[in-house]
């Protein structure tokens, strides 16, 4: 991965809900999601997003949710953007990976 980007959980604060609103309306547009509904998303339990920010702006996320599966939970993700001018720098491979690896400490197995 190039440039100075941090990968980190997302909060459950209005401010990267609206962060995470706007990646989403620049990449995916498929969301009709207002940001108050998408901090109700990020405060569900069984919820997990990350965030891919260079200088404080957020510039891609990764969301996922665990579900039921055979033999304990499974993460399935759920959506993935990163802003068009910061492609090709592996942001999409290191959101996934960071949201596995989190997955996997919590004990979960599956992943789809």
């Amino acid at each position: 991965m190039r440039g100075p980007y941090v990968i980190r959980a997302a909060r459950c604060t209005l401010a990267d809900a609206r962060a995470l609103r706007a990646v989403e309306r620049q990449t995916l547009r498929d969301s009709a999601y207002a940001a108050d509904e998408i901090l109700a998303v990020l405060r569900r339990p069984e919820h997990y997003a990350y965030v891919a920010t260079q200088a404080d702006d957020v510039v891609g996320f990764c969301s996922c949710f665990e579900t039921p599966a055979d033999g304990g939970k499974r993460l399935e993700l759920d959506m993935l953007g990163v802003l068009p001018a910061h492609r090709r720098h592996g942001l999409g491979t290191a959101l996934i990976a960071r949201s596995m690896r989190a997955a996997s400490k919590r004990g979960v197995r599956a992943f789809r």
